[in-house]
């Protein structure tokens, strides 16, 4: 059993490799949540301008990379639900 454990580990088979539409679905989840984190960062910029309290912008921060990375996922989840 060990040696066939070794054996997998050094050349594995066609079914454990990446298919291209998992490259293409993380792909596109990766792009949308990237877009909405670029345009998110404008709500931290204007506090920032507006000098509010450090408290305020931080997790405003925190905020925009977490719904960014929420919409990411759900992205992909749809696009393997709809066979992309």
């Amino acid at each position: 059993m060990v040696v066939r454990i070794v054996v997998k580990m050094a050349a594995p088979s066609e079914t454990y490799q990446i298919d291209v539409r998992d490259k293409d679905i993380n792909r596109w989840g990766d792009y949308v949540a990237g877009l909405i984190l670029s345009v998110g960062m404008v709500l931290p910029l204007g506090l920032t301008l507006a000098e509010l309290d450090h408290f305020w912008i931080v997790n405003a921060i925190y905020a925009v990379f977490v719904v960014s990375m929420s919409v990411g996922a759900i992205v992909k989840i749809v696009a393997y639900r709809r066979g992309w």
